[in-house]
């Protein structure tokens, strides 16, 4: 940019600035409805110039003169979570979304198969979909570093009785979570850490027990 009228507000010309922008762009294509925001296109990220040729295009690129990154390009890595993991069987999830869903991409330490509770009883699964629960087993307490584009909108289907849920990307309050039919949930949502317990949030990557009147689905939005 050469003009100084084109630079918005609540962006000044500066890496803090452009980092802001790059952020709050990046929130608004995830926020698209049923999941429409694919992503975006960013030209010329690599527009390197001169010191003494005053291009309008080092306002726009994420290197320095001398070819650094400058920090604003924090702002295209892939979110991480954070699990804390105990040593034993687990119930997690997937709290973000990404095109890698093998188990052993997200939870490599991990000493065993992953089971997905299906009709009344468990099955194996290498792959691992939003919104599900699975047992999964690890030889230490660990902690475990998720990495994906954030999920803050999930519709997850249930059947009649016990049903093994994950979660989103950010803690969700249980009673923030809307029931379609209303009124569907029979039992407190549990979570199990060397034991089982009733929660009243849900949390990125873990996985949940809830029973449930008849078919139908829960709407988890951040």
């Amino acid at each position: 940019m050469n003009d100084s009228n084109q630079i918005l507000p609540d962006y000044p010309a500066t890496i803090t600035g452009q980092q802001a922008f790059f952020t709050d762009l990046l929130s608004t294509i995830q926020q698209v409805p049923n999941h429409k925001g694919i992503g975006v296109f960013y030209w010329e990220p690599e527009a390197i110039s001169a010191p003494t040729l005053l291009s309008g295009w080092e306002n726009l690129t994420l290197f320095d003169f001398q070819g650094n990154t400058l920090s604003s390009i924090q702002a295209f890595e892939p979110p991480q979570i954070q699990m804390n993991i105990q040593r034993g069987w687990n119930i997690i999830s997937l709290p973000v979304t990404s095109f890698q869903k093998l188990k052993n991409v997200h939870y490599p330490t991990s000493s065993s198969s992953a089971f997905q509770y299906v009709s009344n009883g468990y099955v194996l699964s290498d792959t691992l979909a939003q919104g599900s629960g699975y047992w999964l087993k690890f030889p230490t307490d660990q902690t475990i570093m998720v990495e994906g584009d954030s999920i803050s909108t999930i519709t997850i289907p249930v059947t009649a009785g016990w049903n093994l849920i994950g979660s989103i990307s950010s803690p969700l309050p249980t009673n923030q979570i809307v029931q379609i039919p209303a009124e569907n949930i029979l039992s407190d949502f549990f979570d199990y850490q060397r034991g089982y317990f009733s929660t009243d949030t849900l949390k990125p990557g873990k996985g949940y027990w809830v029973k449930v009147l008849e078919a139908g689905e829960f709407l988890l939005s951040k």
